[in-house]
């Protein structure tokens, strides 16, 4: 997927998601890049990604993507809960070999994100469907079903009979025209 792709998939994060991969960003970019002055504030960022993380759960949302996103919220809180508890001022690692261990480990922190973003419709909106084990009639009225179901926009709707006030507010113009669909079922 490309970068615009992924900067485009945002939008299938939810409020209380995006909120975590900003707040889990920001912690592990300055985990990874020291900044020189202490902010206190900081140290109760992580925190606030928790709270987040269950009013998403609490508003029902147990979806894969938002799962993996609520665990590196809680193992970035659990990483950082010393400092929450003994505020110290902020030094940067002395030892090179440290302060390069705990980059990697930031980045390490951020790929989990990159591919929630990166998977994001598909981890969310796109449920397997397998109609190989039934006929092409069979397969094409489940598929309809589905499609009446879950596609939100006008034409399917209107065109499957879902509504009933457009079907008789058509019915009464006269022949109404539909559009052919084509599915591809596996065999």
């Amino acid at each position: 997927m490309s970068v615009i792709g992924t900067i485009d998939s945002v939008k299938w994060l939810t409020v209380y998601e995006l909120i975590m991969c900003i707040i889990n960003l920001f912690v592990l970019t300055v985990y990874a890049v020291p900044i020189k002055k202490y902010y206190r504030w900081f140290d109760f960022l992580p925190s606030a990604g928790v709270l987040a993380a269950i009013a998403s759960v609490l508003s029902g949302d147990m979806t894969l993507l938002a799962l993996i996103i609520e665990s590196l919220t809680l193992l970035v809180f659990l990483c950082t809960i010393r400092r929450l508890l003994k505020p110290k001022v902020w030094t940067a690692p002395k030892k090179k070999a440290f302060r390069i261990v705990r980059s990697v480990i930031c980045v390490c922190g951020v790929a989990p994100i990159v591919f929630a973003l990166a998977n994001a419709g598909v981890l969310r909106y796109n449920p397997v469907s397998d109609f190989s084990g039934m006929g092409y009639s069979k397969a094409f009225v489940a598929m309809n079903e589905r499609l009446s179901r879950e596609y939100p926009f006008g034409e399917w709707r209107k065109s499957t009979g879902m509504s009933a006030k457009a079907s008789t507010s058509q019915s009464s113009k006269g022949p109404r025209k539909t559009k052919t669909s084509i599915c591809i079922i596996k065999r």
